[in-house]
């Protein structure tokens, strides 16, 4: 895998598989775990394969899946800055607002930079008017900060 994964002897999915087999299917962890690539899947089904299983390692790596906001124990805890703009895509889609749709949304190394760097951004950001967060879900944002400059990070020597 070009990416290169944390312990460079298996893949994000081949990791899945390991410990599901390991914590047994119908654990609350092994759900979670396959949540992960279902997740990324559903947010970008032409993301190029090295993408996905890098995603995936890392949001094993990191305890949560960064999609959804969930962490690996099954809890739910913040809305993503990737939901929030693949939301935000797909609205303009069905409403016919082409020009403020990003063409090709996640399906090549450049794109998934940008919207990492968008991400990014937008938690830096914030809107004006923003509700004030608990310390615990500033936590959260803070972690998924530090997963997309990560992720990031092995994405740019791609590209």
């Amino acid at each position: 895998d070009t990416l290169g994964t944390s312990n460079n002897a298996a893949s994000g999915s081949k990791r899945v598989e390991q410990l599901v087999k390991l914590y047994g299917e119908e654990s609350p962890y092994s759900k979670a775990l396959w949540g992960i690539g279902q997740a990324f899947d559903a947010t970008f089904p032409n993301a190029p394969a090295n993408v996905r299983e890098a995603w995936i390692d890392m949001c094993i790596d990191s305890g949560m899946n960064q999609i959804t906001g969930t962490s690996l124990d099954g809890k739910t805890s913040h809305l993503s800055q990737i939901m929030v703009q693949k939301a935000v895509n797909d609205y303009n889609i069905a409403n016919g607002n082409f020009q403020n749709v990003d063409a090709g949304w996640g399906e090549s190394v450049e794109s998934i930079i940008n919207i990492l760097k968008k991400g990014i951004y937008d938690i830096d950001n914030p809107l004006p008017g923003d509700v004030e967060k608990s310390a615990a879900v500033k936590k959260l944002i803070e972690n998924e900060r530090v997963f997309y400059v990560s992720f990031l990070d092995k994405l740019e020597i791609l590209d």
